[in-house]
């Protein structure tokens, strides 16, 4: 029988929320990298953004099954599919721990990775959000293949990262994106996630971006813990598991544009802007002939060295 897990007045509780959609191939095996947490003060939600498939009835059934492991236990349904972001609030906003680990229900929490946050956080008292490195992996035939490390520290980012940065630092770096911040490999503290509005459901596809600027733009600073905390799955339908599907990484960066426009066109350099010029042409160019990739592979084989390389990113699982 498992023991039942009580609240530990020195080890403060936290909410790992769990985001599916048509997550059943890969859910449960992100569900038991949270019980296996070597942390014990752990709560678990999933939010579900109303999947077509039978996730929900695997989650419901495995809750049942593993709810003394977990100080709570439950799972929210939406009535209707309302994107990444609004999905994320819903866990959040009921989510009763001090710190906040939001997952997608294909990725993989390493065993220590609460503990590590946990044990960072008494080190540096001051910090509320706590960036890691992230371990990127695919299956085949059932193997496992670790591909890289995310991120890479090198001399283009290394102030970012540096434990005395300033959010004034980060911020520039961010909103250039000298960096990119790993949306798994992070943990929040609820109170700044709350004082920020929580993630901006205007941008259905494009959650942790915005919320980060917001934060660093406030005088928050990032720290960051130099560990692999989150093992992040890679497939061809790797963004589905939040509500969409390879085929709307148009979507996905027309969000990034609009963001880009509303909030901060205007704070950007001269040659950073000619380079989203070049990069919006080339992503309107995608849009109009389907999405089918022929446009950037031409680009891609041609043209490498001056094509921006954050639209290679986005649109390379629909090639």
């Amino acid at each position: 029988m498992v023991q039942e897990i009580t609240l530990l007045p020195n080890n403060p509780l936290v909410s790992i929320v769990v985001i599916t959609y048509n997550s059943v191939q890969y859910v449960l095996e992100t569900l038991g990298s949270a019980k296996a947490q070597t942390y014990r003060n752990i709560e678990l939600i999933i939010t579900d953004d109303y999947s077509t498939d039978n996730t929900v009835e695997v989650c419901r059934i495995w809750i049942n099954e593993n709810k003394n492991r977990f100080v709570r236990a439950e799972i929210i349904t939406a009535v209707k599919n309302s994107g990444i972001s609004a999905n994320c609030n819903r866990g959040a906003k009921k989510a009763d721990g001090i710190w906040i680990k939001i997952i997608a229900g294909d990725d993989i929490l390493v065993p220590d990775c609460i503990e590590n946050f946990m044990n960072f956080s008494k080190a540096f008292p001051l910090a509320e959000v706590i960036i890691s490195k992230q371990q990127s992996f695919i299956t085949s035939n059932g193997i496992k293949e670790f591909i890289n490390i995310r991120p890479e520290l090198d001399t283009d980012n290394k102030l970012f990262y540096e434990e005395n940065a300033l959010p004034e630092t980060q911020y520039s770096y961010l909103l250039e994106r000298k960096v990119l911040i790993a949306g798994p490999a992070y943990i929040i503290n609820k109170s700044l996630l709350a004082a920020n509005n929580y993630f901006n459901e205007r941008y259905k596809l494009f959650e942790d971006y915005p919320l980060f600027l917001k934060i660093l733009e406030s005088g928050h600073r990032v720290y960051f813990l130099d560990k692999v905390t989150v093992e992040y799955r890679l497939h061809k339908d790797a963004i589905s598991r939040s509500g969409i599907d390879s085929k709307i990484y148009p979507d996905y960066y027309k969000d990034w544009f609009s963001f880009l426009l509303r909030y901060n066109l205007k704070r950007l350099k001269l040659l950073y802007k000619v380079n989203l010029l070049l990069e919006y042409l080339i992503y309107r160019t995608i849009v109009l002939t389907g999405n089918k990739g022929i446009v950037l592979k031409y680009l891609n084989d041609n043209f490498k060295k001056f094509l921006p390389v954050h639209l290679v990113e986005y649109f390379k699982r629909s090639r």
